[in-house]
């Protein structure tokens, strides 16, 4: 049976351990969460629940910290959790861990929290791109799947843009020799590079996603109903990553405004008025400061 509270224990402990403790991990304490965490996202809407915190540490070895995080969740949860709870609760943790602890981990334990992050989404937007494309889903299983995509888009996107948001107009990252120290500036520059390339392809592909569901609903036939509740719902997330582009210094603007701006122009057809507002104030501010600094250069 679904219990949700052991969900959220299990989340609040491992979060709360990472907090108190997270600055003195070991690599492989890292790589051991980064892989206890990945573990919880592969099953999709319709898996099994997934195997509890306690039968996992036995069957793949896991550290003191996973076994730690075990005895406090069975010690004071219920038994029993359905795995869409446990996802979305695990989801926001990451989050959590990233946001608090991003400047403490090396690249290698922040790609694999992002990988969690990103394999959440991509499991649940393959249910929901194949109901868009008309495939027979049940209603359960849709509903938490479109439940999961959104949540997780959400979180990737914002904790890119606070990623990316550190690299500064004149910050030059250190790409070679030996890495900065942990919690350095410098550190925190390579993270911010490091995100670039991560963000602005989720960011394309999201875009995409938006405007063929704008596409299939204004188009009409059966899965029009379908398409405009994904345009209702994706709204929050397009609107959060057009205000991150306005946001973005110029050099980053101008490098990348040749891939968004065909959608720019594909988005200016749809109905939302938050989305078209921040579409003017993407042309008029950032596209038209750039078109009249070249015409300066002509």
């Amino acid at each position: 049976r679904h219990a949700p509270p052991l969900a959220h224990v299990a989340a609040e402990a491992l979060l709360h351990l990472v907090k108190e403790t997270g600055a003195s991990f070991s690599q492989d304490t890292w790589a051991s969460v980064c892989a206890e965490l990945k573990s919880c996202f592969d099953g999709g809407p319709t898996a099994l629940p997934p195997p509890s915190l306690s039968e996992e540490h036995s069957a793949q070895g896991s550290d003191q910290l996973v076994a730690e995080v075990s005895r406090r969740v069975h010690k004071e949860a219920p038994p029993g959790s359905g795995p869409h709870e446990l996802q979305v609760l695990l989801l926001s943790t990451v989050y959590q861990l990233l946001q608090l602890n991003y400047h403490l981990m090396k690249l290698a334990d922040l790609e694999g929290l992002l990988n969690c992050l990103h394999s959440m989404y991509e499991k649940s937007h393959r249910a929901v791109a194949d109901a868009l494309a008309g495939r027979e889903i049940p209603q359960t299983e849709l509903d938490e799947a479109m439940h999961l995509e959104l949540e997780a888009m959400s979180l990737y996107l914002q904790i890119l843009f606070m990623f990316f948001a550190k690299l500064t107009p004149d910050s030059q990252p250190q790409l070679q020799g030996d890495p900065p120290p942990l919690g350095s500036e410098e550190h925190t520059l390579l993270i911010a590079a490091a995100s670039e390339y991560r963000l602005v392809s989720f960011c394309l592909h999201v875009l995409r996603e938006y405007i063929n569901a704008h596409n299939v609903a204004v188009g009409g036939g059966e899965r029009a109903p379908f398409a405009q509740r994904m345009l209702t719902e994706l709204t929050p997330s397009i609107v959060t990553l057009l205000g991150g582009i306005l946001a973005l210094h110029e050099h980053q603007f101008v490098r990348h405004l040749p891939g968004f701006y065909p959608l720019f122009v594909d988005l200016m057809h749809c109905d939302s008025k938050e989305i078209r507002e921040l579409l003017r104030d993407i042309f008029s501010q950032r596209i038209g400061d750039v078109l009249h600094q070249r015409q300066q250069f002509l």
